[in-house]
Parts: C-alpha cells; structure tokens; sequence
C-alpha cells in the first residue's frame, strides 16, 4: 500500500500500490511474480482497520514482545552462580543447554491486534528470527555482523540481557493540502536497543551504553532494505507497518463517516474470519554461549513495536503543496471501474 485516497463525489475509500500477479511460494506464502516481494493480504488490511474501526478509539500500540518468566531468571541466575569460575571453552554448549533449560519457555505478549491473527504472526517471527541473528544463532544472506561478533567481553556481564525492538521510521508521509490524498513514501524499519540487566530474577533497565549494540542495531536499520529484499520476513513487517498507518489515517480523516461506511464486513469476525491461527504463547528461549578469551558472553536478546498515529503527527507529516499526491488520485479512480470491477491498473 503506497497511497490512501478518497472520493467525495463517489464516497469511496481507495487503498493504491504496485501490483502484479502473485503466486504461493515453497512455504505457502503468496508473493508476487516479477519482484517476488510479499502481496498485501486482505485478512492483514482488515486486522488493521479493526484496530482503528469506525466509531471506536484508535489503537494507540500494536507490539509484540517476547520475555522470560521471572522464575526463568532466578533459576538462570541460580545456574550462572553454580557454574562460575568451573567453565571451559570446551562446555559452550554445555552452559548455553543449561541456560536455555533453566530459562525456560518465554512468553509472548501481544497488544492491539489479534493474537491469532497472521498479522501477529508475522511479528512475532520477525521478532525471534532477529534476536537468532543478534546472537548469532542465524545468518543473514549477506555480508552482516551480528551483535556477539561486535561485542567486547569486558563489557557484557554473563547476567547482561541485550533487547532490540523493531519500530517504524515515522517520516516519509505526506498528504495533500486537502487531506483526501496520503503518500507512504519509501520508508525503512528502525532497530533500537535497551540495556538490561537480570538482577534478583528482575530485569532492570541500565544506563550503561553498549557500543556493540548500538552498532548492530545502526546496522541492521541502515541495511534493512536489503536484507528485507533477501529475507522476506522483514518485507512483511515493514509492509504490516505501512498497511497500519494508512489505516491509522483513514480512522483520523473519518472517511469512514464521510463515506457512512460502517465496515460491516471487514469489521465482523463472524463475516470475515482472520483469528484463524494459533495464538504464539511461549517460544522457546534463544540463547547463545561466546568465548573471547577467557571470558565467557551469553547474549540474549527482541520486541516489534508501532504507533501508527505518530506518522501522521504534525512534527513529521509533510503537506504536499505541489500536488502530487492529488494528481496520482485524479489519475483514475472509481469512475473509470466497470461495473462490477474494484481495482484498476
């Protein structure tokens, strides 16, 4: 979804973008023909005007996060204390066994949208199969240091939890001086980093900056183009971001009210069925051990956070005073369909 139109004189909302014909990969995923870029799909648009439907208040977060139980910490700190200054190169996998059994599963937390739902689905793997990258349990497809191969020992305590959260770059929107034409220009995904550190089976957030992390997640954010052009997850992900923010605006603008649409099926569950997944309650724990030296690093790492409404805030929205946005709207629109026909090219 590039663009968000509306048409007074016809009341109709219109969603825009590139198209192609499409096809289902090896993993069933539907993904186009020429760019093999992921296509929207109609159950993630309606997950998503859900979560900013006509008449209700706007979703103020949709997130994902995965996190230990505090029993899972105790006990991991309870096994690090019980292994410490008895551990050689050689017990690696050892020690990250030990430490993934102690930890546990984790839990998945999911806000402002369906936890069945493939819209979440998408975020919770983006986010694991990122922390398995930080910690280098998983490689990307291309030239790409993970946070451990950055990382200096001295400075990552065994009992050090590293956490990097996915989040939107909120520019790159613009809309007509009217309101009735929005532009998601081309945007990228941010990685950003909080330090914590595990004490008393808590986690606490630190002051203490971490370059190591700071680089993986500049890195991963200023490559994220490619590595979404490699890996389709994170093309989904951006492309989820962007599908929430059009539907963000077009709750703001009210064109539901304007267009006296209710969404009566889009907006049902009982019509249009998109809870039809298992709900992600527990993973397992990813959990890497690193020697450098004679210092042992056990990394952990991982979040999907968005707040489409801070897009469209007047601190980045951009006006388009020169009318480009109208031009691509009056270039067709309802008028030029056939009758029975939705979508034009």
């Amino acid at each position: 979804i590039q663009y968000v139109f509306y048409y007074p004189e016809t009341q109709d909302i219109v969603v825009a973008g590139p198209a192609e014909g499409f096809v289902a990969d090896p993993t069933e995923r539907f993904v186009g023909i020429q760019t093999g870029k992921p296509t929207v799909l109609l159950e993630d648009l309606a997950t998503a005007m859900r979560a900013f439907a006509p008449g209700q208040a706007a979703t103020g977060i949709i997130s994902v996060s995965i996190d230990p139980t505090p029993e899972g910490l105790q006990r991991m700190q309870q096994f690090l204390a019980s292994v410490r200054g008895r551990v050689q190169p050689s017990d690696a996998s050892r020690l990250a066994y030990g430490l993934k059994n102690n930890l546990g599963l984790q839990t998945v937390s999911i806000r402002g949208i369906p936890n069945d739902s493939h819209f979440a689905r998408v975020l919770v793997e983006a986010d694991y199969r990122m922390k398995l990258i930080g910690i280098g349990l998983e490689r990307l497809p291309m030239r790409f240091q993970s946070y451990v191969d950055r990382a200096n020992p001295s400075s990552v305590a065994a009992n050090a939890m590293e956490r990097w959260y996915f989040q939107p770059r909120y520019d790159g929107i613009s809309v007509s001086e009217d309101g009735l034409a929005m532009k998601i220009n081309e945007r990228g995904v941010q990685l950003v980093g909080e330090n914590e550190r595990v004490a008393g089976g808590k986690r606490t957030v630190t002051r203490r900056v971490n370059k190591a992390s700071q680089a993986f997640c500049q890195d991963f954010t200023n490559k994220f183009p490619m590595i979404a052009d490699r890996v389709r997850i994170y093309a989904e992900l951006r492309q989820l971001m962007d599908i929430s923010i059009a539907a963000a605006y077009i709750q703001e603008q009210d064109f539901y009210g304007q267009a006296e649409w209710a969404m009566p099926t889009l907006g049902s569950e009982a019509s249009f069925e998109v809870q039809t997944y298992t709900a992600p309650e527990q993973v397992e724990t990813a959990v890497n051990a690193v020697w450098r030296g004679n210092t042992l690093m056990t990394p952990l790492g991982g979040g999907v956070q968005m707040q489409p409404r801070k897009a469209l805030a007047k601190e980045t929205l951009v006006i388009d005073r020169e009318g480009r946005n109208n031009d691509v709207k009056q270039s067709a629109g309802p008028t030029s369909l056939k009758e029975g026909q939705w979508w034009w090219d």
